[in-house]
């Protein structure tokens, strides 16, 4: 267990989960009314049930294929510029980058423990 909280560093993990709350519902606040509706990512069908909504997204599931998707969504314009302009993301590249390097020397010690 130990080893796995080396990749997941206590209270990091959680301040990044509360970071991309508060960016989530702020970029839903502001960009929301341009959103746009789109058909299932996976197959196009217009077919789609709403299944849930969390901080505004609305969340469907395609009635074909079955993939969850949020539909209306950002536009691409949109994603771009959420992904450079806000906290959240660049937490979350970061935090994965730590995890990376913490997991390939956990990788590298337990190789050595197999010899």
């Amino acid at each position: 267990m130990k080893k796995f909280r080396a990749m997941r560093p206590e209270g990091i993990y959680e301040k990044v989960l509360r970071q991309r709350k508060i960016d989530g519902i702020k970029f839903y606040e502001e960009n929301s009314k341009s959103f746009v509706e789109v058909d299932c990512p996976a197959c196009n069908s217009k077919r789609k049930e709403e299944k849930f909504e969390k901080w505004g997204y609305n969340h469907c599931i395609c009635q074909e294929c079955s993939t969850l998707y949020c539909s209306p969504r950002p536009t691409d314009k949109q994603l771009g510029y959420f992904y450079n302009s806000y906290e959240a993301p660049k937490m979350w590249t970061e935090l994965l980058v730590s995890a990376d390097v913490s997991r390939k020397k956990i990788s590298i010690l337990q190789g050595q423990k197999s010899y």
